[in-house]
């Protein structure tokens, strides 16, 4: 999916009203919908008891949208009601075809002229658990002014006891650079409208953006095709899968779908190797193996007769001895990826392992967890691999493996991982939250599903198991990257509608991989 900033998103809308001959106030009726819809479905999800949804509105799109929202509702006899900045009377243009629809359908509405007014609000109209911020949108710049700013201020305040949507992007919010200017609204969802905007991206507006859903709108082709857009990032969107609605033929087998191995296991960390595993059936692979000490070898797979577990000699502490050199030369032909590092620990042996993996391995390879921790400061190595590797470091060991700090990662995710990974030849998944997927091009795609309750012991060893399931199944080191991120966190968003996030742990997010699928197969 394409990002574009907020001047080529306006273009992309000025294009298809004046050129193509679209309504503007048409536009402004289908992204209203969509923030309707994301405002319904964060209800089921995170309202107990009886909604009442309150709008704030600026004079301008933004405004319309939620005005269109506050109908829509209110139809669906949701209480809602809507806080105008400014007077009603200085309305424009589609916004003002909106509010006067909306006005025709009793939504009860609420005029602030003065930061004052603010402070008074909840004792004239009560104090509603749902807030939809469509103060201001992406043709406004630095910080928000009064009365709009108290506006922000009230949201924010409002925020620890109600549920905070943002319509497009949080107001106060550079949507180029993800700059916060101070106040800026902390929504817990962004609903987002036509494209992504590429500051919603940057690790800095995180904790504003919340969780960030694209809803598209229908602008012609023609009017999108004209925007070239961000060049070097886009976000991963299933329907630009070529293979997302691919039927498997009825004359396979099982060796139709891959065999994927996967090596790394320990004493201390049994269960990463039983997720791993468990995710690359999942993800479709039609066999898995999975090579572990010979000390866990019965502890490992007990509840998945479906996986084929071998063992290999151990060392002193219960880890992968560099003895297993001869196994894995001999019998690597009849693995379509080798997947090494769960649970794996950091033992001298085992770091030798790993190098001679790296060095020799004739397969595609997938480094995790300590597999990427042993190669600390030897990131030169990885040009000297046989075969395509990816490598799916979380901040920390990508701040060790790079030589700096995490905060200097976290500062430039998207940047940083496009370096390494064209450097190095590599394909870098750099998780946390809007995981980052970079190819040796320089090119980096975000990934924006996914929530809080997946950062839990165990979520990287499923996304390891599922990345291996579908390089198994033939598909290439990038667009495996992309379908294995999307689908592992729209599991566990499902997962979480289910369980909560505080309740999710990493099988939960196994469970739910069928769900993701078949998400992606309704887009």
């Amino acid at each position: 999916m394409k990002v574009v900033t907020s001047s080529e998103m306006r273009e992309i809308d000025r294009l298809a009203i004046e050129t193509h001959g679209v309504r503007g106030e048409d536009l402004m009726e289908h992204a209203g919908a969509a923030v309707a819809e994301a405002i319904t479905e964060l209800i089921q999800q995170k309202v107990s008891g009886v909604p009442q949804v309150r709008f704030l509105a600026g004079r301008g799109n933004n405004g319309g949208d939620a005005f269109v929202a506050a109908r829509l509702l209110q139809a669906k006899r949701i209480a809602v009601d809507v806080v105008l900045t400014g007077s009603a009377a200085e309305l424009k243009g589609d916004a003002r075809i909106h509010f006067d629809r909306m006005q025709k359908l009793g939504v009860p509405t609420f005029e602030v002229h003065t930061p004052n007014q603010w402070n008074t609000l909840d004792t004239q109209a009560g104090a509603p658990n749902v807030f939809v911020d469509g103060l201001l949108g992406t043709g406004t710049s630095g910080p928000a002014r009064e009365p709009l700013a108290s506006g922000i201020a009230y949201l924010n305040r409002v925020a620890d006891h109600a549920v905070v949507i943002a319509i497009d992007l949080p107001s106060g919010l550079d949507p180029d650079t993800g700059v916060a200017h101070e106040p800026t609204v902390r929504a817990d969802l962004t609903a987002t409208l036509g494209l992504p905007k590429r500051g919603l991206l940057e690790t800095r507006a995180l904790a504003y953006v919340g969780r960030l859903c694209v809803y598209p709108l229908p602008f012609p082709s023609a009017a999108m095709d004209a925007i070239a857009g961000t060049a070097d990032c886009t976000v991963i969107d299933p329907r630009d899968w070529p293979n997302r609605l691919q039927r498997r033929a009825r004359d396979t087998h099982k060796g139709t779908f891959g065999h994927a191995l996967i090596i790394g296991g320990s004493l201390d960390y049994v269960g990463a190797m039983d997720l791993a595993g468990r995710a690359a059936l999942r993800g479709g692979c039609g066999l898995v193996t999975l090579r572990v000490p010979e000390p866990i070898g019965l502890r490992v797979g007990g509840g998945t007769p479906e996986l084929i577990v071998r063992t290999a000699e151990a060392t002193d502490t219960g880890s992968l001895a560099s003895r297993l050199e001869a196994t894995w030369r001999s019998s690597i032909d009849q693995y379509d990826v080798v997947a090494i590092g769960p649970g794996m620990t950091r033992h001298e042996e085992t770091r030798h392992l790993v190098e001679q993996m790296v060095s020799e391995c004739p397969r595609p390879l997938i480094l995790d967890a300590d597999a990427i921790t042993v190669l600390e400061g030897q990131s030169k190595r990885l040009t000297q691999a046989r075969s395509p590797i990816i490598l799916t470091p979380h901040p920390g060991e990508f701040a060790a493996l790079t030589n700096q700090s995490v905060a200097d990662v976290q500062s430039n995710r998207i940047e940083q991982a496009q370096r390494f990974a064209t450097e190095t030849g590599t394909t870098i998944i750099l998780k946390g939250a809007h995981t980052v997927v970079a190819s040796p091009d320089a090119k980096a795609a975000v990934n924006i599903t996914g929530n809080p309750g997946m950062a839990a012991g165990g979520s990287g060893d499923v996304l390891t198991g599922l990345l291996a399931s579908l390089m198994a199944q033939g598909l290439a080191p990038g667009p495996a990257a992309h379908q294995a991120v999307w689908l592992h966190g729209t599991a566990g968003d499902l997962a979480a509608t289910q369980v909560t996030e505080p309740g999710l742990i990493a099988s939960d997010i196994i469970q739910h991989i069928p769900g993701a699928w078949r998400k992606a197969m309704a887009l």
